[in-house]
């Protein structure tokens, strides 16, 4: 059976850097992707979320 009503999972700081690179650059989901050796999905997915957690308060930006 499938577990239901999980904790989310915060992203890595690994994952928050591979986004506000990606952010910050003018890179297209598809260049960025190759680029980290995701999916085009796994990266819109990850911005999805880092902008989300963004907006709640649970991420901090990497400094940098």
């Amino acid at each position: 059976m499938r577990k239901q009503g999980g904790k989310p999972v915060p992203l890595t700081d690994e994952e928050v850097k591979i986004v506000e690179e990606f952010m910050q650059n003018d890179l297209t989901y598809d260049e960025m992707a190759k680029k980290v050796g995701l999916t085009k999905a796994q990266l819109r997915y990850r911005v999805a979320k880092y902008r989300k957690e963004l907006d709640n308060g649970k991420t901090k930006q990497a400094d940098g």
